[in-house]
Order: structure tokens, then C-alpha cells, then sequence
């Protein structure tokens, strides 16, 4: 009932928006993934399309559709892209290309040291690239000074330490 809506209505973005979330919600993927991207296109300069869709390319098991996704969001955003930059590090994980990951996050990197209570999925996000690279060392300097401070931190240490050793178990 909500596609003849929804594709009577292609220029609405609440309808599509919700289109794309109950599409989702259902398990129709296809159509998610058609309402996104196809609503991304309508609005071409609206940045919080660019996360929606891609969030539904990622939920549905699309990196690399998702990547393509996160560039165009990263460019509507403009002189702010650390939103889209965190994420298309996400997907260059998923996608097991930790060194994309890292060159993506590195301009971030040491604001994100200075403040670490408020940077920490971008701090995991970087250390794991490095652990996944066989940069051990630099993944632990990442925690170092934090690991004393609270057990979250420890936690996530433990977390990108097991990263280093499943890979290297992969070899």
C-alpha cells in the first residue's frame, strides 16, 4: 500500500524517507534500497539523504553501493564531512581495506586523542585499521595513556588487540 504512495509522491521527502524506513523495517530491501537512492537523487544537495541511504545499503549487506552512498553524503556536507568520514571508514572495515580506513581517519586522529570521552568509535575505528595493518604498536600508543582512566578503555583495547589476532590467525 505505501510504494504507489510513495512513488506517486517522489518529490515529499518525509513520505520517502518514511518509505525507505518501513521498507527496511519489513525486510523489503529492494524497495529500501530503490526509495533511498532514488530520493538522494531527487534532493541532490540534501545531506542527511546521503546517511539514510547509506545506512540502508549497509543494513542490506551493500559496502560497496554504501561507499559510493557515503561520498556523495561526505560532498553535501561540505567543510563539515567527519559524519560521513567515520562512516566510509566503517565500510572500507567491512570491506577489509583497513589502510583506506586509517588514510580516511588520520586528519582526525589527533584532535580525536586529545579528547578521547568524545571520540571514542573513532578511536576503535583507527586503532583497529592499524591492528588489521600489523600496526600493533601504533594501535596500542592509541590507548595507552587511557587504559588506567576508565574500563571502557581497556575494553576497547582488548577489542583491537583480538582484531590483530584473528587476522593474523586468516594468514
Amino acid at each position: 500500500q505505501l510504494k504507489p504512495i510513495a512513488d506517486a509522491h517522489s518529490r515529499v521527502l518525509p513520505i520517502q524517507v518514511l518509505a525507505a524506513q518501513v521498507y527496511l523495517a519489513a525486510g523489503r530491501a529492494d524497495d529500501a534500497v530503490a526509495t533511498a537512492t532514488r530520493t538522494m537523487q531527487v534532493f541532490p544537495t540534501d545531506a542527511e539523504l546521503g546517511r539514510i541511504a547509506t545506512n540502508v545499503l549497509m543494513t542490506v549487506g551493500r559496502p560497496d553501493d554504501a561507499l559510493e552512498a557515503a561520498q556523495k553524503w561526505k560532498e553535501r556536507l561540505g567543510s563539515a564531512p567527519r559524519p560521513a568520514d567515520e562512516t566510509i571508514a566503517q565500510i572500507q572495515l567491512v570491506r577489509a581495506k583497513p589502510a583506506e580506513a586509517k588514510g580516511v581517519l588520520q586528519r582526525y586522529i589527533q584532535a580525536a586523542t586529545s579528547d578521547p570521552d568524545n571520540n571514542l568509535p573513532l578511536m576503535v575505528q583507527y586503532a583497529t585499521a592499524c591492528a588489521l595493518m600489523g600496526e600493533d604498536a601504533q594501535a596500542k600508543d592509541i590507548f595507552r595513556p587511557l587504559l588506567e582512566r576508565a574500563p571502557q578503555w581497556r575494553q576497547c583495547w582488548m577489542r583491537t588487540a583480538l582484531h590483530s589476532v584473528l587476522d593474523a590467525e586468516k594468514a
